[in-house]
């Protein structure tokens, strides 16, 4: 199953997304429970690290 990154998945619209979306793809939340502050790339690229087979990456989070 292909891997997404979700910001905000558990958001209004995330949380719709995932509904959607969860039959086809596995949907990782990233969001700052996470650790990870994708306006800071010291808290984001190691995630990719983590995660090397990530196919997308969908921003659906406010800020």
């Amino acid at each position: 199953m292909q891997k997404i990154l979700a910001t905000g998945a558990t958001g209004l619209v995330g949380s719709r997304f995932v509904e959607m979306f969860q039959d086809k793809y596995n949907v990782i939340n990233l969001d700052l429970t996470t650790g990870v502050d994708i306006t800071k790339v010291e808290t984001f690229k190691p995630f990719f690290d983590v995660h090397p087979d990530t196919k997308a990456l969908i921003h659906l989070a406010a800020f």
